[in-house]
């Protein structure tokens, strides 16, 4: 009489459990990782974004005019008998997905100082309510950001040439 042995087909029970165990524990590993890959690449693309604005404004200002935010500005006479020029970022609809508010803050005789954005809720959270703004001082471009309304904030997101506002 022969005897028939039965083999195995598949995986156990537990080898699966084994297996989705591994992918837990790879999962909650990387995804911080993942997250703040994103929140960072998410500031530089905005740092960026206003570095061509910047571009514009440079520009603008070379030729003794004032950047607009309106693009129904354009051309019209400034107080200080200059012409506004718009510099391509509207502050109605800005471009970027990641930012509202975009605002051109002047000095005290009306002049161009900074233009100052706010990320958005489209941002990742900890990116959100964070204020970042490119100032000219001396001919020089000063990036500094300000993370004051947001309490998710991570310092590891700085970018390359850009400051914390003290």
């Amino acid at each position: 009489m022969k005897v028939k042995t039965q083999r195995q087909h598949g995986f156990t029970l537990i080898e699966l459990m084994v297996v989705i165990a591994i992918i837990g524990i790879i999962t909650a590993v990387a995804l911080p990782m993942y997250q703040k890959y994103i929140a960072k690449t998410q500031f530089t693309r905005v740092v960026y974004e206003l570095t061509v604005a910047r571009t514009n404004i440079n520009s603008i200002l070379s030729q003794g005019n004032q950047p607009t935010l309106e693009p129904d500005k354009e051309g019209s006479l400034t107080a200080q008998g200059t012409f506004y020029e718009y510099i391509g970022l509207d502050k109605d609809k800005p471009q970027s997905d990641l930012i509202y508010n975009p605002h051109i803050i002047e000095n005290a005789q009306g002049n161009f100082e900074s233009l100052e954005v706010t990320f958005n809720q489209k941002a990742v959270p900890s990116l959100q309510n964070v204020k970042l703004r490119l100032s000219i001082i001396n001919n020089e471009w000063k990036c500094v950001y300000n993370p004051s309304a947001n309490d998710q904030w991570d310092q590891s997101l700085n970018v390359q040439n850009c400051e914390l506002q003290t």
